[in-house]
């Protein structure tokens, strides 16, 4: 292993009060496991400049802890949004940093990245995550792609691409694709640094500790930034998700 596990949680749940507690519980429970949360108000940041009084006071309880990074979802549609727009939603994450300090961001989830190489795409993801680099409202400049699966290795080969993410999502899927997948991801993902390698699987059955032991050895064997989730979602927490952080957590080396 690479690097130690840690948790890539898309935090798409509506931050109503007590929706976020289960997360606050387990980040305070698991202080040397390392959370990276990703914000997401209405598909991006909003309309507005600053997200609403409840984002402000659940963003402000996670920035609060030491093992939690915050950072803010942009939608790239495999490359085809608006390379402007997609600048703009950066720019308004990185603004909440000057306008009120508690809900400061480290950096910026982009969804939808794409897999397949081409020069404009590899400039295109170039240009946006220096964005999140250069920006002095994202403090740690940290940078998630999410192509969904292993992307063509072109991305990496050219010295001027190779640091364009911190992490990759190379598989996000349900439970019983990561079965049929899990040999040939473990095989394609073999030139990669693990470490810089993340997996987001939902609708995972119910099972025992073992069984979960097991699956995640897996996981973390392809990617060590995780998250598994027992919904079809991730606009809800499943009942695993105390199960599935303690787990982890024991993984730490």
């Amino acid at each position: 292993m690479t690097a130690n596990p840690s948790v890539l949680l898309p935090l798409y749940i509506y931050p109503s009060p007590g929706a976020w507690d289960p997360l606050y519980q387990m980040a305070s429970e698991n202080p040397h496991l390392k959370f990276t949360v990703v914000i997401n108000p209405n598909s991006g940041p909003g309309d507005g400049v600053l997200p609403d009084a409840n984002y402000t006071r659940g963003i402000s309880i996670l920035n609060g802890f030491s093992n939690v990074r915050t950072i803010g979802y942009v939608a790239t549609t495999w490359a085809s949004k608006d390379v402007n727009a997609v600048m703009q939603e950066v720019a308004t994450y990185a603004g909440w940093a000057t306008l009120n300090s508690s809900i400061a961001l480290c950096g910026v989830f982009f969804d939808e990245t794409p897999a397949q190489y081409e020069p404009g795409h590899a400039q295109y993801l170039q240009t946006i995550s220096d964005a999140v680099r250069k920006s002095r409202g994202l403090a740690d400049g940290y940078v998630v792609h999410n192509p969904g699966s292993v992307p063509d290795a072109r991305y990496y080969a050219d010295p001027q691409y190779v640091k364009m993410a911190n992490a990759t999502v190379v598989f996000e899927e349900t439970y019983q694709t990561w079965l049929i997948r899990e040999s040939n991801l473990t095989e394609g993902s073999l030139p990669y640094d693990h470490g810089n390698l993340a997996c987001l699987m939902h609708s995972v059955p119910e099972m025992t500790d073992k069984k979960l032991e097991s699956l995640l050895e897996q996981v973390v064997g392809v990617g060590t930034h995780v998250y598994l989730t027992g919904t079809h979602n991730y606009t809800s927490f499943s009942p695993q998700f105390p199960m599935f952080v303690g787990t982890l957590n024991d993984m730490i080396h």
